[in-house]
């Protein structure tokens, strides 16, 4: 999860547990953050690739936004699902997302139903 809102973590958080989901999470609270613990120098996966990305678009030093640019063009990462958490973002912005294959997107704050949604539909 590339957020860097505490609250909006430990919200996510608490719906994975009431949901009964057990998995392994990463919070990053910046873009570089998240490229640097997602790959090594070489350009390999340090972990090996996520099941899915939650990702704020306005975050520190790396927008989310060109966060999604490097993951989306990435021949490795292209197919993951990305969940794009919205509070301010502009029509352009959320157009960009759509052009580069984001198809869930969470309005903040973090609501459980749209929360729990956007998981139901990943696989979709």
């Amino acid at each position: 999860m590339l957020e860097d809102n505490g609250s909006d973590v430990d919200i996510a958080l608490f719906y994975f547990e009431e949901h009964g989901m057990m998995i392994d999470f990463h919070v990053s609270a910046n873009a570089t953050e998240a490229l640097d613990y997602l790959f090594a120098k070489d350009g390999s996966f340090r972990i090996g690739p996520p099941e899915v990305i939650f990702l704020d678009l306005h975050m520190p030093k790396i927008s989310g936004l060109e966060f999604l640019r490097i993951i989306k063009t990435n021949p490795q990462t292209t197919n993951i699902p990305i969940v794009v958490l919205v509070s301010s973002a502009s029509p352009a912005e959320l157009d960009e997302c759509k052009r580069l294959g984001v198809k869930r997107f969470v309005q903040k704050p973090l609501e459980y139903e749209n929360f729990m949604s956007a998981i139901r539909d990943i696989d979709k």
